[in-house]
């Protein structure tokens, strides 16, 4: 059943009216209370609402629990006598305390103007410290940031190490390779910043040699320059004849990649999909 709007509206009115009347008709809003009247007040509510224990603040339980006998503090980041020149190893002792350590290392490194220990940090990240998939990716971008900021190792050529690159394959490609290995061969002087200087010895494997039906092998090691100088063992791997260079770039990488983690302390860091990313510094 509805109502008219008539009785409707009649009956909001007299509630309000009723609602006035009962509880706010002498009610003052607006002239502010005396000091006598707040001195009443205050008296009222002690009687009624006596002092009560103050409830801890939870943060402040949160924070003396973590000041408690259990809690360890990070360990500080030691970055070490800055005055003598660093060696290519730099900050591997501190690699067991993980990846984020060490990130944090090469940033307040970068914050203290020393580039180049900066850069050894970040590389300690990758080669020393197991990174998840992101640590990785951010460090390859600060890497390739820092790369042409920070000296070269052996400007000089003083105590370079020289070696040979020794790389077979069959005659049908032995141009492709040689513009391949010849790029290559200068990458890891790039690479090595001016400590190594590579030599190359590119020769055809012979007719009736080693290869496959449908594939030919690329045989690679390297050595030293001396007669009796240590060698690596022969790496091979498989060429498709369609190849593009790049592809045999990659490969030669990996061998050299999967060598180097076989017998060194510092693991090499994955292969650079990205090189033309870059990064903005972090900051600690």
């Amino acid at each position: 059943m509805r109502l008219p709007w008539p009785i409707v509206s009649i009956a909001v009115c007299l509630v309000a009216l009723v609602v006035w009347i009962a509880g706010t008709r002498d009610l003052d809003f607006v002239t502010p209370p005396t000091e006598r009247e707040l001195a009443e007040l205050r008296g009222r509510l002690r009687v009624e609402f006596p002092n009560a224990p103050v409830a801890p603040d939870p943060y402040e339980l949160a924070a003396d629990a973590l000041r408690g006998p259990g809690f360890l503090p990070a360990p500080p980041i030691v970055l070490g006598d800055l005055s003598h020149r660093p060696v290519i190893d730099e900050f591997i002792e501190q690699a067991g305390r993980g990846a984020g350590h060490l990130m944090r290392l090469a940033a307040l490194l970068e914050e203290r103007g020393e580039p180049d220990r900066a850069l050894l940090a970040w590389e300690r990240v990758l080669d020393s410290a197991e990174p998840n998939p992101l640590q990785t990716r951010v460090t390859l971008s600060q890497i390739r940031r820092l790369r042409g900021e920070a000296p070269k190792w052996n400007v000089g050529g003083s105590q370079r190490s020289e070696i040979q690159l020794h790389l077979m394959v069959a005659k049908p490609h032995l141009r492709k390779l040689k513009a391949v290995a010849e790029s290559f061969a200068m990458e890891i002087e790039e690479a090595s910043s001016g400590g190594l200087a590579v030599e190359l010895r590119i020769s055809a494997i012979r007719e009736g040699g080693w290869k496959t039906t449908n594939h030919h092998g690329v045989m690679m090691r390297l050595s030293g320059t001396g007669d009796k100088s240590p060698t690596t063992a022969m790496m091979v791997f498989q060429a498709e004849p369609g190849d593009a260079p790049a592809r045999w770039r990659i490969k030669l990488i990996e061998l050299l990649a999967a060598h180097a983690s076989s017998g060194f302390p510092l693991s090499p860091p994955p292969l650079d999909s990205d090189p033309s990313a870059s990064a903005d510094p972090i900051t600690v």
